[in-house]
């Protein structure tokens, strides 16, 4: 991830490594300035705040990490997720006061997304903004062109949720999973019904991106087929 110096940006380990820290990279003459470690597992997200020189890590450790460029190797906060927690994710917002963690129960597969008050994080989370299922449910069949089966539908659902962003006016969220569909939900409530994407071509259940322009208006994503 970029941070605010255009020369430098923040690095973790490739997925296979036993390295769970983040580095601070120099790409002017290629040297580390930092080294952040607090994790024991792969880190899974990295999100810069838009605001300073904060900046947010998730690991599969089931731990959220709040650190400052210049903090010297020590986290300003640490967030302990449930130990059943798969997958964590997160995000700062654009405007830099809000922050989202999600993740997964390995148990029942169900999805968590939390928003937290960047300046108030000790409180907890202040919103639950995942929709309840039935609404993911009916959003996916009425998603257009959609005519996917009930088993189809489940299983998109339970798929892995490999990451999610902030639009840049706050006001939706885009969610990626493992499978074709995408979701964008209210970036407010959680009793408003998503809008589902359905149209890009993922059966192998790869890890591919997907974004949403900076205008909002649109949305770009990978498939499968290249």
């Amino acid at each position: 991830k970029f941070t605010h110096h255009e020369a430098c940006v923040l690095v973790s380990a490739e997925r296979n490594s036993s390295c769970n820290d983040v580095r601070y990279l120099c790409t002017y003459d290629n040297r580390y300035l930092q080294r952040f470690q607090a994790h024991t597992e792969r880190i899974t997200s990295i999100s810069m705040s838009p605001l300073d020189d904060c900046f947010l890590t998730a690991a599969a450790d089931s731990t959220v990490c709040l650190w400052n460029l210049s903090a010297h190797n020590r986290p300003i906060a640490k967030l302990k997720m449930p130990v059943r927690c798969e997958h964590p994710f997160v995000s700062f917002d654009e405007s830099g006061l809000v922050f989202g963690v999600m993740c997964q129960d390995a148990i029942n597969k169900v999805h968590q997304l939390k928003l937290y008050d960047a300046r108030n994080y000790d409180a907890g989370p202040f919103q639950d903004i995942l929709p309840e299922r039935a609404l993911l449910e009916g959003a996916v069949r009425s998603a257009r062109g959609c005519e996917w089966s009930p088993a189809q539908i489940q299983k998109s659902i339970d798929s892995v949720w490999g990451s999610f962003e902030f639009s840049s006016d706050g006001n939706h969220i885009l969610v990626n999973t493992s499978t074709d569909l995408l979701l964008i939900l209210d970036g407010f409530r959680s009793d408003v019904q998503p809008l589902a994407i359905t149209s890009r071509k993922n059966d192998s259940q790869l890890s591919l991106g997907s974004c949403l322009a900076p205008n909002s208006k649109h949305l770009l994503t990978a498939t499968e087929d290249n």
